[in-house]
């Protein structure tokens, strides 16, 4: 049957209480490709640092050693050396970050299956999560996964471009009525872009669910979520809004309370950095809940507009 927000809301929260430990997966993935990309860019960096400064030579000789920093250039295989990095980089932080998402998409999609489509559940009847099965799900569905962020990469800037290039015909048209015509044009560029932006993540939030079932693949799941987006707009944008404002909230609170506490231990560097750490933990865990929370109120929105399809064929 098919599922209102706030439906999908109470399922979604009984699927997060069950399987709780998929909040502290999410932080983990988040740790684990922070962590890598800093350690990526440090080292690019350091490449291409280490470059420059056997260009430069002798640095004792500061007059000579600005004199070769005017004709300093890149060379090709240095260029070429950065690219290669880089995109092995991308590839590896996000196939890390496709592996937890398998896992927790995957864990939430059958907990979701497992418990009657009925309200006021228990919520262990949603209780799905084990360490061997997460590892499992989430080594069978990375590459899938990965390949749809890959795919909805290239779509991205496809619209992107597309936006770009309308921008650029419309830009000589508006500088002829002045700033008000500019002003105008942007208005009308802008206005559609974040509503592409919208359409956009809507449909990669269905997508991602989609590619979770056990029958789920790449093309398969992107042509679903395109019906079910068609279907359940409006119910699906009430549903993100509705997390939007949670986070929002979040962050209006934590931030004068973080202010508050770090001007109340301001002369202790030692306790400032530890409110700051404990505060910046706790808003953490608090979004690690709501986006786990969010994620499993899709799958049962999704879940319940495929059933009602199937059901009715």
């Amino acid at each position: 049957m098919s599922l209102s927000a706030i439906d999908s809301i109470d399922r979604g929260v009984a699927n997060l209480r069950a399987n709780w430990e998929l909040v502290l997966l999410q932080l983990g993935q988040v740790v684990v490709c922070v962590v890598l990309a800093v350690v990526g860019v440090i080292a690019v960096a350091f490449g291409v640092g280490a470059s420059f400064l056997l260009q430069l030579g002798d640095l004792s000789d500061w007059p000579a050693a600005l004199e070769r920093l005017r004709g300093l250039t890149v060379s090709g295989a240095v260029v070429a050396m950065t690219l290669g990095v880089l995109f092995i980089l991308v590839t590896i932080v996000g196939l890390i970050y496709s592996w937890f998402q398998a896992g927790i998409l995957a864990t939430l999609d059958r907990g979701e299956r497992q418990a009657p489509p009925v309200p006021n559940l228990d919520w262990r009847l949603f209780r799905t999560f084990q360490g061997r099965s997460f590892v499992g799900w989430a080594s069978e569905g990375a590459w899938r996964y990965l390949g749809f962020f890959s795919a909805l990469f290239v779509l991205a800037m496809i619209l992107i471009g597309g936006c770009g290039l309308v921008i650029a015909l419309l830009a000589p048209v508006a500088g002829d009525f002045g700033i008000e015509g500019v002003g105008v044009a942007g208005c009308l560029t802008l206005l559609p872009l974040l509503g592409l932006c919208v359409l956009l993540n809507l449909f990669a939030l269905i997508a991602m669910v989609l590619l979770a079932r056990p029958d789920g693949g790449v093309w398969r799941a992107m042509r679903q979520a395109l019906g079910v987006l068609r279907r359940r707009f409006g119910g699906l944008l009430l549903l993100v809004l509705l997390f939007v404002i949670a986070v929002v909230g979040v962050a209006l609170v934590f931030a004068p309370l973080s202010q508050g506490m770090a001007t109340a231990v301001a002369t202790n560097g030692a306790a400032w950095f530890a409110v700051q750490f404990l505060l910046a933990l706790a808003q953490w865990i608090i979004q690690g809940i709501v986006t786990i929370a969010l994620l499993a109120s899709t799958v049962a929105m999704v879940r319940g507009e495929m059933d009602s399809r199937e059901g009715a064929r």
